[in-house]
Order: structure tokens, then sequence, then C-alpha cells
């Protein structure tokens, strides 16, 4: 009888120690499942993470190379004068002339990352969900959110500090309005004026592409509570009725950018006269000394 039972003890410990390592293997399976694309691999998205940490590295050392330029030359180097918003508005030709070497060879390095960042897309439909687009909800658009400017080829969007001081750009992109509001700020500004907004209005042409409707700018000022002058709108004219109301619109003018890659923290689009831009996500947290205020996982 003893026999038996302990046969039977055996018999019960193998049973569940076969049971946990199916379970286990079961387990494995479903959290590779879960968080591999159909068609990526472990490897692929190793090689992916590496590639976007190369990446913004390389954003990283460009801009530490503009400023490092702005801070040595001074006034005395040839970049673009001051445009509409404050930023170039001369010929891209002359913003790249007035590149330094270390620039010239960080930007390369730059392009060719994300070539190859742009080939390991994980988000074959980044417009999915923009204002309900495909049935899918807005909050699971990956382009919703807020996002830091990290590299630009577009010498209208590069800002040298002036008078004003340094200026801070971000961007919010409302995907359930179907807005994106690109926000200049100018902390350290002396003077009236804090920043100003461009509200554009964008609209889904395919899984990649979106066209862009620039709806107005709103000027703010440092001014009292009540003053009428603290927030200035100014709305645009609608480009798209003038060009075809003078028959130029044989081509496609339409202001856009396609997307290249997006995921979880990173963003890359290239505009219409293909401009590139390179965006990583912002978060809200919660600071003790400070209050609600945006931060960067990368």
């Amino acid at each position: 009888m003893a026999l038996l039972r302990r046969s039977f003890y055996v018999f019960l410990a193998l049973s569940i120690s076969l049971t946990l390592d199916a379970f286990r293997s079961i387990q494995f399976s479903c959290q590779r499942s879960f968080f591999l694309l159909p068609g990526s691999s472990i490897d692929q998205i190793q090689h992916r993470e590496a590639l976007r940490e190369q990446l913004l590295a390389a954003c990283d050392a460009f801009t530490e190379a503009q400023k490092t330029m702005w801070r040595e030359n001074g006034s005395s180097i040839a970049v673009p004068s001051p445009g509409l918003f404050g930023a170039s508005s001369s010929p891209d030709a002359s913003y790249e002339s007035s590149m330094s070497p270390s620039q010239v060879t960080t930007k390369q390095q730059v392009l060719e990352l994300v070539e190859q960042l742009a080939a390991l897309n994980p988000t074959p439909n980044p417009t999915e969900g923009w204002k309900e687009g495909n049935n899918v909800t807005p909050a699971q658009c990956k382009l919703n959110g807020a996002w830091k400017l990290r590299f630009t080829t577009a010498a209208d969007a590069t800002f040298k500090p002036g008078k004003r001081g340094e200026a801070t750009t971000m961007q919010y992109v409302n995907s359930t309005e179907g807005t994106l509001t690109n926000v200049i700020e100018f902390k350290q500004n002396k003077g009236k004026l804090r920043g100003f907004k461009v509200i554009v209005e964008g609209s889904a042409n395919s899984n990649v592409r979106m066209d862009l409707k620039f709806k107005r700018v709103v000027i703010e000022r440092k001014a009292r509570s009540w003053s009428l002058f603290k927030r200035i709108t100014i709305p645009f004219p609608d480009f798209g009725l003038f060009r075809r109301l003078t028959r130029q619109d044989k081509k496609d003018k339409t202001p856009h950018f396609n997307i290249l890659y997006v995921d979880d923290e990173l963003r890359i689009h290239k505009t219409g006269d293909d401009k590139l831009f390179v965006q990583s996500r912002l978060y809200d947290v919660w600071d003790p000394m400070k209050g609600w205020t945006l931060v960067g996982a990368v």
C-alpha cells in the first residue's frame, strides 16, 4: 500500500512538472506573438531599435554642431535671414552653405540612417484612425500626441537664437479634430512676444500621405489678462481657391508630407518639397517643482 501511495505521488509530481513546462512554453510563445508584428522577428526588432538609437544620437550631434557654430561665429557667419515666423526664408542653398563641416558629416549620417530605418517601418498604415478613418478610434492613431523636433533639412524650421533668445519648438497632433499645431515659444524673450502657434488642418490622402491646409496663426503676447492684444489670431487665405481661380492647378501643389517611419516614440516624414523632419514623442508628466511638463522618453 505504501509503495502504491509513493508511486502515486511520484506520478503526480511528474505530471505537475510537465504541466508547468508546457505552460511556460505557451506563455513564452504568447509573449512573442504579442510583441512581434506579422513578418517581424526578434533580430529585426533589435536591429530597428539600434538604428533608432543611432539616428537620435546623430540628430543630437547635428544640433550640437549647429549650436557650436552659432556660438563661435556669432553674427559673422552667413546664415539665412529671418522669415515670416522668425525662421529662415532664404533659399535652402544658403542654409546648406552655412553648415560647418561637422554638420555636413552628421547630416549625411542622419540621411543614411533614415533610409535604413524607413525600410523597417513597423506601421504600414500610420494615418489609420485619423478622424476615425477605417473605423479606428483616433486615440489609436500613431500620429496622435505631442512631438519634439530633433532634426530637419528645412531652412524655415531652423531658429537661430537672436534678440528673443532660444526658440522652443514642438508639434501637437490631434487625430480626433484632424489638426497639427506647430508651437514656437520664446521663453527667454524679455519683450512682449511669448510665441506663436500655426494651426494646420490635415487630411489623410493615403496610408502614408497627409495633405495640409494652413488655417491660422495665433500670436501670443505678454499682456494683462483682460487685454485684447494678449492673443492675436490671423487666418490664412485659401491658397487652393486662388490657384483654382487663376488656373494654376496643373501640378499638384497641395502642401503635404509623406510618413516614412513611425512607432510609439519616433516619427519621420518628408514634405512635398523634399524636406525631412525627425521627431520624437513627448509625454505629459508631473514635476513637483514645475507642475505638468512635457518630457521625452528617447
